[in-house]
């Protein structure tokens, strides 16, 4: 089949397109599950929940309420259901469950709580305040200005968290972890292949912690913070230029030194990796080259 017969197959697949609009009357949370296909949620100040979505001729895509819960299915006349792009506005506070298993998912503006799962495909969030979970098997995620208790988790690419707070937990089995910008009080980072890049503040009585296998690791964090230190590598090596920091460190050996009152608890190891703790020397950056 030729590129031109291929492209007219697919134009007739996603001829029809689904566009309705319903009130919320109360309803907190949007459950969604994709096959495949992109899913796209942005936010408005309005009561109410519209579908837009383009889909093949024998799919239609159905909207159910339970529970002060609103859920978005598609369903087919005659075989399995096939590739389904959703384009969804929901009121700003409603919370999202949004599942897929070739999708992409990109969610824009939430204040609810956020849950956004698939099996291949991007997830990218940008706002969030309250729990925010994304995972993907294959693809990347991207959380931008979320509030709240952040979760993520990735088996074949990166992590990307920018201009977040509350607390973070991020796992990586093959990908790298970027934390920028961040201003939390919980941080646990740890991934098998990748490596691990942090910048952002240190609060007194904090939890840091970052762990991988063979990546490096390296840390930007302000020289005025309190935070008791901690680094291991067993055949990487240690450097740092945060003041009180030992003017070098031996290869193998867990080293400790502490910042102002040591109040925070910062912890770094990597088994074969290099560790580089440096000073933040500006608001969203640092020596992370």
């Amino acid at each position: 089949m030729n590129s031109i017969v291929i492209g007219a197959v697919i134009a007739l697949s996603m001829a029809q397109q689904t566009d309705t609009t319903v009130a919320a009357n109360g309803a907190t949370l949007l459950n969604l599950e994709n096959t495949g296909g992109q899913i796209t949620v942005t936010t408005w100040d309005r009561d109410e929940v519209r579908i837009r979505a383009g889909h093949s001729s024998r799919t239609s895509v159905k909207v159910r309420r339970r529970r002060g819960a609103i859920t978005i299915e598609a369903e087919s006349r005659r075989g399995p259901t096939t590739i389904v792009d959703y384009e969804i506005t929901v009121p700003r506070s409603m919370d999202l469950r949004l599942e897929g298993m070739f999708s992409d998912i990109t969610v824009e503006g939430a204040d609810g709580d956020v849950s956004a799962e698939t099996m291949r495909g991007n997830v990218t969030i940008r706002g969030g305040d309250g729990q925010v979970r994304a995972s993907s098997t294959t693809g990347a995620v991207r959380i931008e200005d979320a509030r709240g208790a952040i979760e993520v988790e990735t088996v074949a690419d990166d992590i990307r968290i920018v201009g977040s707070s509350g607390t973070i937990v991020a796992e990586s089995v093959g990908g790298s972890i970027i934390l920028e910008d961040v201003d939390a009080t919980i941080v646990e980072a740890g991934t098998v292949g990748g490596r691990i890049i942090f910048n952002g503040a240190v609060h007194d009585g904090g939890e840091y912690l970052f762990s991988t296998h063979g990546g490096t690791i390296q840390i930007a964090i302000p020289g005025s913070s309190n935070v008791s230190i901690t680094a291991a590598t067993i055949y990487g090596s240690i450097s740092s230029d945060l003041p009180g920091a030992p003017q070098s460190f031996r290869r193998g050996e867990r080293a400790s030194f502490t910042l102002g009152n040591g109040s925070a608890t910062l912890e770094v190891e990597t088994f074969g990796g290099r560790i580089r703790l440096r000073r933040l020397v500006a608001s969203g950056g640092g020596d992370v080259r």
